[in-house]
C-alpha cells in the first residue's frame, strides 16, 4: 500500500507491507528528490523509538531532583496517567512558586512539516493558555541577519520571500559572486516543506545563460565542480576583509556608482573615511586584506574590476553570519552591491543563502496557509534563541539585544518539543552546566535522542507517518495530505494528544481542543485557507476532494516584479523601512547603540580565533561545520542513510591529505580533534580541494558528555601507560591498527568498527598490576563470586581465573563511576605511577581478556585503538574445510521469479524471502524474493579463514534481517558488509547488520568507501581485502554510480560487477566516468582467471533484447544471470564507436545513458 507523506527535504510516497516501510519514492512533481527521503525507510520504525513514558529515577527519588545526575541517569516506565499527573502537577508548582517566565518553552527546532502536528505550535498554544512563558526570539540559522537587515535595507521574512530568483539571474547576471559558495547538499531541505527541488536546477539555468560563478570559500566544493566556478579561497571568517578590499578597488580607482549612493544610500562618506584609512590609520587596501585572508592582492583587484565592468549578483551562505561579528558580513554585502549601483536591476545586485534552503531563488506564488493557532504568549518576554546557556546560568542578569536590555528570568522548568537543543547550541560542556540548573525537564520525542536522555519526564510522541495532517508552506505553491501509513508505534501518542491530556489536568482542556478532533481541526484549518485564498482571487477545492487528490497546487500568479525595482525607480514614493527610507551604509541608529562590537557600519572586527589570528599558534588548523549531506540537522540519524555516510559510526573529518601527512594521520583513522571548549571523535577522508589549514566535520547528531569524559580519561592513561611502560618495563608498543606480526594468525583481525563483537579484549599486562583491586563476575554459578588479587598472584592460580571469565560469553564487570570505568579493577590514574615502580625490574608478562558490559562497549570500540597499543579481539572460530570445486552449474540454476499474486504469496507461511545458492562451501549467492521487492537483488558472501565479506544487504530492511539469519546458518565469523554501489537496493538491509553482532557495515558514498578500504588514486587503482588465506580484490568502477566497485574473488573465480553490467538496463549516470571504468574493468580482468561475470540482477527475458518492464514482481522467462568476460568485451567495444551516449540493445543487457 503507498501513502503520501511530506518532510522538511521533501514529499514522498511510502510503501507498506505488513506495517513495515518498504519503499520511499519521490513525487512525480519533484525534478531532484532529496535522498534524504531514504532515511524513512529504517529511521521511523528504528529500535532507539521511545516506547512508554518514562521519569528520570534521581527526578522521583529526591526533594531536589538529584540534578547532577540529568543526562546520566536510569528511567522508569510509568502509565500515561501517572505521567501525565506528574507533569501536570510540576508545571503547576513552577507556576505557583515562581511564575510564568520560569518556565522556559521556546521549544527550537524544525519539529514536522505538518500545519497542525507542529510541535511547537501545540506547546506555545498549551503554555499560553496556562499564562505564557520565556520563549526564544531568531534563529539558530540566521539570527544575525534578522537582527541587523532590518537597520539595513528590509526584515528578513521579505528578503527570504522576495529576494531575486534563479530564473532572474539566468537572465539578467553576468557575474554571480557567491561567498561561502552554494553547497546544493542543503537544498535538499525547506523549513515546512518543499515540492520541487528546484536549486541545482536554478544553478546550471544560470550557467547555461552564461553567468559566470566566483565561490569565495576555503573550500572548492561549497560550489559542484560542474559549475566551472573561479575559486577564490579565502580563509574562513574573513569575508568581511576581503569585501573591504573590493570596495577599496571600487572606490580608489572611481568604478563605484556615485550617483546610486547619493540617492539611495545613507551614510557613505562616513563609511569612505573608514574605508580609506582616514577615520583609523588603515587604508582597507587590497595588500591589507590579502595579510588577512590569505588570497593574493592581485586577485581581489581583478575580481573588484570584473564586478564592476558586469552585471554582478553577490550573495552570501548563511554560514557567514554564524560567527563571532556575524553581523559585519552580511551588512558588508549589502554596502558592497550598492558601491555597484545594481541593486533593484533584473538578476544583479544582492541576496542570501542560495545554498541553505530549497525554495531560497524560486519564482513561486507565495500565500499564507492557516496554521495552528497558538495566540499570544501572556509574558510577551523572550530571549534569542542562542543565548539559553547564558540564561540558565546567570539569572538576573541584564543583557544589550538590539538597542535593549533584556533581564534574564530564574528557568525552573524546561519544556521542550520538536528540536534538540544538544545538536544545534553552541558549546555544548556549558549547555550541560546550565541545562542542571531547573528542577524539571519535560520533553516530547519519538527517539531517545540526547534531548530524552537529557530530560526528566519523557513522552513518546508519534511521527508524521502515525498521523494525519497537512503540509501547506508559505513558500511553496502546493498543499499535500500528509497520511497516516503506519499504526502508531509502542505506546506513543501526538503532541495533541499530550497536550490535551495535560490541559485537562490544568483546567484549560476545552479551551485547547476548542470541541475538535484532529481531523476536525485539519479541516478548520483548510476553511481558513479557503477564505484567505478568496481574498487573493482565487478557490481552493473543498477538503474531502483535496483530501482524495493528496495534492494541490495554488494558480500561478503574475510575473513578479524584480525585488527593491520601485525603490530604485522611485526611492522617495517607495521608501525602505529604514528610518532614512534609504540603505543604510552608516545606520544612526546602531551607532546610537554604542556597542564596542557594532559600530555604526560595516566594519571589520578581529574575530576571538580564526587562522592567521589569536591562537592560531596553538591550533593551526579551522574547523568548519556544515550541515550533513545525509540527514536534516540529527533527525533521523539511526537510519541507514544517514550512517552511510560515516566510517567506523563516525562522522567524516575531511582534511587535506598534506596536512594528514604532517600528522601521520591515514585515510580512515579514528583522529581526537579539540580545542580549548571541548574534544570529540572522528574518522578521517582526504579531500585535497581546500586550504590546507582548514578541516570540515558535519555536524554531530549524538551527544554523550560521560562518553567523552571517559575517552579523556582513557587518553591521559593512554600516555601515562606509554611511557611508563617503554621506560620502566622496556616494553613492545604495538600499533593496534597494523596487525602485523605480533597478532598470532588464530586471532581474529582488530576491527573497532562493530561495537557488538567486543566480546573480549587481549592485552599485555604486567601480573603484579593484578595485586591491586579485583575483578567481580555476579550469576556464574561455576566461578568465584569475587576474586581479590591481593598476594602474590602465580600464573597457575592466575589462569584458572581468567579461563573462568574467557568462557563465558556475557560476564558483568564491577561497575564503577562511567569516567573511570576503564580500570576494571579499581585502579586510579594516580596509582599507575606507584604500581609500575613496584613493577620495575618484573619481566613476567602474561595474556588475561577484560570483559566488558554493554554500557561500555560503544565507548571501547572507539576508546581501544586511541589507548591501547598491541590489542585484539579474540573469540575461537571452526577452521574452514579446504577449498572444494563448484558444487553447482549457474547455468542450469531456476532462480525463485516472482508470482503472480505477490500478496497473497507473501501472507503464505513458507514464504522464502531469500533463496540461497552454495556455489561452493565458501561461495554463496542469495537472491531476494521479488515479492518483497520487484528490484530482487543477488547478494554474495564469500567466507575466508577469519571473516567473511558480504555484497550488498538487499533491497528491504525486512529482508536485512532474515539475511542476518541466513549467514549466521552458514558461518559465525565475522562479517564484512560492503557494496556494489550506494543504491537503496542494495543496501536497504545495512540497518539490520549494524543491529547484529559481528557485522561491520562499509557506508556508501565515495569518501566511505575510500576511507574503509585504503584506495590510493581513486578510482585507477585497486586494493585487496583480506578475508584469511582468502583476498578478494576491489577495483572501483563508478560510471553507473559515484561508489561503484568490481569484487574479484580467485577461489570461485566471480567477478561481481553490481548494476554496472548485469543481464539487464544498464542505468549509466556519468557517461564519462562509465566509459573509463569499463575499459579499466577489461584490462583488469584480462590479467586473471574468470568464470563468471555476476551482476546483481536479472531483468531481460530468453528473448535477445526483450526486458521485463521496471516494476515487475513476476519473471517466470527470465534470462540466467551469469555473463563472461565475453560480455565486458562486446560493452567495451560499443561504447567505444559512440560519438555520444545512446540507449543501445546488445541481445543479454541494454545500455541506458540516463538523460
Amino acid at each position: 500500500m503507498q501513502y503520501r507523506t511530506a518532510t522538511q527535504w521533501g514529499v514522498f510516497d511510502v510503501t507498506v507491507s505488513d506495517g513495515v516501510i518498504q519503499r520511499v519514492d519521490g513525487i512525480q512533481q519533484d525534478p531532484d528528490p532529496a535522498a534524504i527521503g531514504q532515511t524513512l525507510l529504517d529511521g521511523v520504525q528504528h529500535a532507539s523509538r521511545i516506547q512508554r513514558p518514562a521519569i528520570r529515577k534521581g527526578w522521583l527519588a529526591a526533594a531536589h531532583r538529584n540534578r547532577k545526575l540529568r543526562g546520566n541517569d536510569s528511567f522508569v516506565d510509568v502509565p500515561w496517567d501517572e505521567a501525565l499527573d506528574m507533569a501536570a502537577q510540576e508545571i503547576a508548582r513552577v507556576i505557583a512558586e515562581k511564575g510564568n517566565k520560569s518556565i522556559y518553552a521556546g521549544s527550537y527546532g524544525w519539529a514536522s512539516a505538518g500545519r497542525f502536528h507542529h510541535a511547537q505550535s501545540q506547546l506555545h498554544k498549551f503554555i499560553n493558555l496556562l499564562g505564557g512563558s520565556t520563549r526564544a526570539m531568531n534563529s539558530y540559522s540566521t539570527a544575525a541577519a534578522q537582527v541587523i537587515l532590518p537597520h539595513v535595507v528590509a526584515p528578513w521574512s521579505e528578503i527570504e520571500l522576495q529576494q531575486t530568483s534563479w530564473d532572474e539571474i539566468a537572465q539578467g547576471a553576468e557575474l554571480m559572486v557567491a561567498f561561502g559558495g552554494i553547497p546544493l547538499r542543503n537544498t535538499q531541505v525547506a523549513y515546512g516543506g518543499i515540492t520541487e527541488h528546484q536549486s541545482q536546477g536554478g544553478l546550471r539555468g544560470a550557467l547555461a545563460a552564461g553567468t559566470k560563478l566566483v565561490n569565495v570559500s576555503p573550500v572548492s566544493h561549497d560550489m559542484p565542480a560542474w559549475s566551472q566556478a573561479q575559486w577564490v579561497a579565502a580563509r574562513p571568517g574573513t569575508d568581511v576583509a576581503l569585501m573591504l578590499g573590493l570596495a577599496y578597488v571600487l572606490e580608489a580607482e572611481n568604478l563605484l556608482d556615485r550617483t546610486f549612493l547619493e540617492s539611495h544610500c545613507h551614510g557613505y562618506a562616513t563609511f569612505c573615511r573608514y574605508l580609506l584609512g582616514e577615520a583609523d590609520g588603515i587604508a582597507k587596501s587590497p595588500a591589507w586584506a590579502a595579510q588577512i585572508c590569505g588570497v593574493d592582492a592581485g586577485v581581489i583587484e581583478q575580481l573588484a574590476r570584473e564586478m564592476a565592468h558586469k552585471k554582478t549578483f553577490i550573495t552570501a551562505a548563511w554560514s557567514l553570519q554564524r560567527a563571532h561579528h556575524g553581523e559585519q558580513p552580511y551588512w558588508m554585502l549589502v554596502v558592497l552591491a550598492a558601491m555597484l549601483g545594481q541593486i533593484g536591476l533584473p538578476g544583479c545586485g544582492f541576496g542570501f543563502g542560495y545554498g541553505a534552503e530549497g525554495f531560497i531563488g524560486s519564482s513561486w506564488r507565495r500565500f499564507n496557509w492557516a496554521t495552528f493557532s497558538k495566540g499570544m504568549n501572556p509574558t510577551r518576554f523572550a530571549i534569542p534563541v542562542a543565548r539559553i546557556t547564558d540564561m540558565l546560568l546567570n539569572p538576573g542578569a541584564d543583557v544589550d539585544y538590539d538597542g535593549r536590555k533584556i533581564t534574564y528570568p530564574e528557568i525552573d522548568l524546561i519544556y521542550w518539543a520538536g528540536g534538540n537543543p544538544f545538536h544545534h547550541h553552541q558549546d555544548l560542556n556549558r549547555l550541560v552546566e546550565g541545562w542542571r540548573k531547573p528542577s524539571t525537564v519535560i520533553v516530547n520525542e519519538p527517539w531517545w535522542t540526547p534531548t530524552a536522555q537529557w530530560a526528566d519526564i519523557v513522552f513518546p510522541a508519534t511521527t508524521a507517518l502515525e498521523r494525519e495532517d497537512i503540509c501547506a508552506s508559505s513558500h511553496d505553491p502546493y498543499a499535500h495530505a500528509m497520511q497516516q501509513a503506519l499504526p502508531v508505534q509502542h505506546d506513543a501518542c501526538s503532541d495533541h494528544e499530550i497536550f490535551a491530556g495535560l490541559a485537562a489536568r490544568l483546567d484549560v482542556g476545552e479551551a485547547f481542543v476548542e470541541g475538535r478532533n484532529e481531523q476536525d481541526w485539519l479541516r478548520h484549518m483548510w476553511e481558513k485557507s479557503a477564505d484567505k485564498a478568496r481574498t487573493e482571487g482565487f478557490e481552493l477545492p473543498e477538503f474531502d476532494a483535496f483530501w482524495r487528490n493528496r495534492i494541490y497546487k495554488i494558480p500561478e500568479q503574475s510575473a513578479r516584479k524584480t525585488w527593491l525595482a520601485d525603490f530604485r525607480a522611485d526611492p522617495l514614493n517607495n521608501p525602505l523601512n529604514t528610518p532614512s527610507g534609504k540603505l543604510e551604509i552608516f545606520s544612526d541608529a546602531i551607532a546610537g547603540f554604542d556597542y564596542d562590537d557594532c559600530p555604526g557600519h560595516p566594519t571589520w572586527l578581529e574575530p576571538f580565533e580564526r587562522l592567521g589570528g589569536h591562537n592560531s599558534e596553538k591550533y593551526k588548523l579551522h574547523l568548519l561545520t556544515p550541515q550533513p549531506e545525509k540527514r536534516l540537522h540529527s533527525q533521523m540519524d539511526p537510519s541507514a542513510h544517514s550512517h552511510s555516510g560515516k566510517v567506523a559510526g563516525k562522522e567524516v573529518l575531511l582534511m587535506h591529505s598534506t596536512t594528514a601527512a604532517a600528522r601521520n594521520i591515514r585515510q580512515g583513522d579514528i583522529v581526537r580533534i579539540y580545542n580549548d571548549r571541548g574534544a570529540c571523535l572522528a574518522a578521517v577522508g582526504f579531500d585535497d580541494n581546500r586550504l590546507a589549514d582548514v578541516v570540515s566535520l558535519p555536524t554531530e547528531p549524538e551527544f554523550d558528555q560521560f562518553h567523552a569524559i571517559f575517552i579523556e580519561h582513557m587518553l591521559i592513561f593512554r600516555d601515562l601507560l606509554h611511557e611508563a611502560a617503554v621506560l620502566l618495563l622496556r616494553a613492545e608498543i604495538h600499533d593496534g591498527f597494523d596487525n602485523r606480526a605480533v597478532v598470532p594468525a588464530a586471532v581474529k583481525e582488530c576491527d573497532f568498527t562493530r561495537v557488538r563483537q567486543l566480546f573480549g579484549i587481549t592485552l599485555k599486562i604486567p601480573l603484579p598490576l593484578f595485586h591491586f583491586g579485583r575483578f567481580r563476575q555476579r550469576d556464574h554459578t561455576g566461578a568465584t563470586r569475587i576474586h581479590v588479587f591481593n598476594e602474590a598472584t602465580n600464573r597457575a592460580t592466575f589462569s584458572s581465573c581468567v579461563s573462568t571469565f574467557y568462557n563465558d560469553r556475557n560476564p558483568t564487570p564491577l561497575q564503577l563511576h562511567r569516567a573511570l570505568q576503564f580500570d576494571k579493577f579499581d585502579l586510579k590514574l594516580f596509582q599507575f605511577a606507584l604500581i609500575l615502580k613496584r613493577c620495575q625490574g618484573f619481566g613476567d608478562i602474561d595474556i588475561f581478556s577484560v570483559f566488558c558490559g554493554d554500557e561500555l562497549r560503544r565507548a571501547l570500540k572507539e576508546v581501544v585503538p586511541l589507548l591501547l597499543h598491541g590489542s585484539s579481539f579474540a573469540t575461537a572460530e571452526p577452521s574452514l574445510s579446504p577449498p572444494d570445486e563448484p558444487l553447482i552449474d549457474l547455468s542450469t540454476v531456476q532462480w525463485m521469479h516472482g508470482h503472480q499474486d505477490c500478496d497473497s504469496t507473501r501472507l503464505a507461511t513458507n514464504y522464502v524471502e531469500w533463496q540461497v545458492i552454495r556455489y561452493r562451501n565458501d561461495t554463496y549467492i542469495f537472491r531476494q524474493n521479488k515479492c518483497s521487492n520487484y528490484e530482487a537483488p543477488f547478494v554474495y558472501l564469500f567466507v575466508g579463514a577469519q571473516r567473511a565479506l558480504l555484497i550488498d544487504s538487499g533491497a528491504t530492511a525486512a529482508g536485512g534481517s532474515s539475511l542476518v539469519d541466513a549467514i549466521r546458518a552458514i558461518t559465525t565469523l565475522p562479517v564484512v558488509v560492503a557494496h556494489s554501489h550506494g543504491h537503496g537496493d542494495h543496501h536497504a538491509g545495512d540497518a539490520a547488520m549494524q543491529a547484529a553482532e559481528g557485522f561491520t557495515v562499509v557506508g556508501t558514498g565515495p569518501t566511505a568507501v575510500q576511507s574503509f578500504f585504503k584506495f590510493e588514486g581513486w578510482p585507477r587503482n585497486a586494493v585487496k581485502l583480506e578475508l584469511g588465506g582468502r583476498n578478494i580484490e576491489l577495483l572501483p568502477i563508478p560510471g553507473h554510480h559515484d561508489d561503484d566497485i568490481a569484487f574479484y574473488d580467485p577461489r570461485s573465480r566471480f567477478v561481481v560487477t553490481g548494476d554496472t553490467l548485469y543481464p539487464g538496463r544498464l542505468y549509466i549516470g556519468d557517461w564519462a566516468a562509465y566509459r573509463a571504468s569499463i575499459t579499466r574493468l577489461m584490462q583488469w580482468v584480462a590479467s586473471h582467471e574468470v568464470t563468471y561475470v555476476m551482476g546483481t540482477h536479472i531483468e531481460m527475458s530468453n528473448t535477445p533484447n526483450v526486458d521485463y518492464p521496471i516494476g515487475t514482481t513476476f519473471q517466470p522467462d527470465e534470462i540466467s544471470l551469469p555473463l563472461g568476460v565475453s560480455d565486458i568485451e562486446k560493452l567495451e567495444a560499443t561504447i567505444a564507436d559512440m560519438d555520444k551516449p545512446r540507449r543501445t540493445y546488445l541481445e543479454r543487457f541494454i545500455l541506458w545513458p540516463k538523460d
